[in-house]
């Protein structure tokens, strides 16, 4: 997807809280694709982190059975 010149990215996950780094990781790697100092990357990922615990927490009430969408 392309969104103002920027690629965006879309990953679907278990609602589990162990699959959180795999998002992690993709994010740092699109964070510094575009080029974002090393500082902001770790407080971005820092927020993600934080957004995806309390979808799959509170959200999904830790049911695997159910999916997490980060876009």
């Amino acid at each position: 997807m392309q969104v103002d010149g920027i690629n965006a990215y879309r990953i679907r996950l278990v609602a589990e809280l162990d699959r959180v780094e795999l998002v992690r990781s993709g994010f740092e790697s699109f964070l510094e694709d575009l080029g974002v100092g090393v500082e902001d990357v770790e407080f971005w990922k820092l927020i993600l982190t934080e957004a995806v615990t309390n979808a799959i927490k509170h959200g999904c009430g830790n049911d695997p059975g159910k999916d997490v969408t980060v876009a």
